[in-house]
């Protein structure tokens, strides 16, 4: 494979993988998945049904915990249930829900968004891709006919109007004719299929799909940090990305490189990654690594967390730390803030659901986020002298973000509350250490919350470098002319409501609302 992958399809027993200008390569990527017994000599005639149907061949099944026998089947998930069912969940199936064209990228080495030899965790965008910016006229939900629309390549606008068929067949033909690699289009997923189901009405070519076939996601709704989110249901195209502009959190937060360098680390076409979670994206990372490794990939956790006395529970689970400031206005504060400690602390302390009962072992997750923890950093560096990075670094800060949530969530395919636990506990240390550390140097520890402190006192760079030479990790440093901690109805400090001014002039505010006068 020498292409520079735009977008993967599966097409049947196909993967079907796009570069730019439409250029496709295809590749056998039949439908299989993995299956260990707990008792195979109870269900002998099942593998021998299995083998006759579909083909149940012996393997060796490597999981994080270690590796035993079991079979590969060349069937789908309606199989994988059935044998759950028939063995009363005295099964264990893997694999199931990967999605295939990841799983061939995974076993072939290959990752979407990158020439051969560029690294996969490259902040560098090395191709220059074709890009026409769509904005339709009016409301997609409550518009009843599509009347005007402007199309922009390379700076030139181009404005389209008239009765609905002419507009359609002048967009689609324009589409057909300049054949971008990359649509730009606000509400892009509320307008997709009114549009194609208007153009097919029509007798016209709807010619955003490469190949006239979309993949359609269901329409959801979700709830995050506090705010209630609903995904429209979205007409994916085939062989050219398709970015809703107004609903892609991964566009908003990183622009059109945000996605492409996601697509790189989690080995999901770009269709995908600008569509998805920061939490999505970083259970898809972990899928790919393991399958890079040859690590079956768990259908239905069953390491469910055990039973624990109360006592136990409350000390294990303390969350994070905090330190209750005193309310009050203060001048020239600042803040020494941990670069993604939470998984920083994974990977120095090889914290993974395996590594609990073994810390001998390499940890999988420890591996799976070292090189993104690598690439954050410098990121975060870069930034600073080159703002075309500081999208790019929005998105690997929420993925790494959403890295800790996802060890103590029931349903993640590699996490465990244990390593949640564990996890915060370090951090807890770490936090206590910096504040001793500064009073140790003559500073006033105002504040402090989870992975940052707030000091007034001097110098601070002497503070940074003896926090991070005692921590083993790296802060960063903001400075502010003056900063508020509000009170709570008790008169106490708020822990998380503040704001202040930073010495470059921007209003920072934390946990109130805010507006422009």
């Amino acid at each position: 494979m020498t292409m520079w992958i735009l977008d993967t399809t599966v097409e049947r027993d196909e993967v079907a993988l796009w570069g730019p200008g439409g250029a496709v390569e295809r590749a056998p990527c039949p439908p299989s998945f993995l299956f260990t017994l707990a008792d195979p000599v109870r269900h002998w005639e099942l593998v021998e049904a299995l083998d006759a149907a579909f083909g149940a061949e012996p393997v060796t099944v490597r999981t994080i915990h270690g590796e035993g026998p079991g079979w590969r089947v060349g069937a789908g998930r309606e199989v994988a249930t059935a044998i759950l069912r028939q063995t009363e969940f005295g099964a264990q199936c893997y694999n199931v829900d990967v999605r295939r064209d990841q799983r061939h990228l995974a076993e072939h080495g290959l990752w979407p968004c990158s020439d051969p030899g560029e690294e996969r965790f490259s902040s560098v965008l090395g191709k220059d891709l074709v890009v026409m910016d769509l904005a339709i006229d009016g409301d997609p939900v409550r518009s009843g006919r599509v009347s005007g629309a402007t199309v922009t390549v390379d700076g030139r606008a181009r404005r389209l109007e008239g009765d609905e068929p002419t507009l359609l067949g002048d967009l689609f033909g324009l589409v057909e004719a300049i054949d971008p690699d990359v649509l730009l289009f606000p509400n892009a997923d509320a307008w997709t299929e009114r549009l194609v189901g208007k153009a097919e009405g029509y007798g016209i070519p709807a010619t955003f799909s490469r190949t006239g076939r979309y993949v359609t996601l269901d329409s959801r709704s979700y709830f995050s940090y506090g705010r209630m989110y609903h995904k429209p249901r979205a007409m994916v195209p085939a062989g050219r990305l398709l970015v809703d502009t107004e609903q892609s959190f991964t566009y908003r937060e990183g622009g059109l490189a945000g996605i492409i360098v996601a697509a790189r680390v989690t080995g999901l076409a770009p269709n995908r990654t600008a569509r998805f979670t920061p939490g999505t994206l970083i259970s898809s990372l972990e899928v790919y690594a393991a399958l890079e490794q040859g690590i079956a990939v768990p259908w239905q956790k069953t390491d469910v967390e055990r039973t624990r006395a109360v006592a136990a529970l409350r000390a294990a689970d303390r969350g994070g730390m905090m330190f209750q400031p005193a309310p009050g206005v203060y001048e020239r504060v600042y803040q020494l803030d941990f670069t993604s400690l939470y998984p920083s602390i994974i990977v120095k302390h090889n914290l993974s659901p395996e590594t609990m009962e073994h810390p001998e072992r390499p940890g999988f997750l420890a591996g799976c986020l070292q090189p993104l923890l690598e690439m954050r950093i410098k990121t975060k560096i870069a930034k600073r002298s080159d703002p075309a990075i500081a999208g790019v670094d929005s998105v690997l800060k929420w993925m790494l973000v959403t890295c800790f949530g996802y060890t103590g969530y029931k349903n993640a395919k590699f996490g465990r509350v244990d390593v949640h636990e564990a996890i915060t506990r370090q951090a807890r240390e770490v936090l206590v250490e910096a504040k001793e550390t500064a009073e140790r140097l003559g500073f006033a520890v105002l504040h402090g919350i989870t992975d940052c402190i707030f000091v007034q006192g001097s110098p601070i760079g002497a503070l940074k470098d003896a926090v991070d030479a005692e921590s083993g990790y790296s802060t960063e440093i903001e400075t502010f002319d003056w900063v508020v901690f509000l009170p709570q109805k008790d008169g106490t400090g708020a822990y998380t409501w503040y704001y202040g001014r930073l010495d470059d002039g921007e209003v920072k505010v934390r946990g109130i609302m805010a507006r422009r006068g």
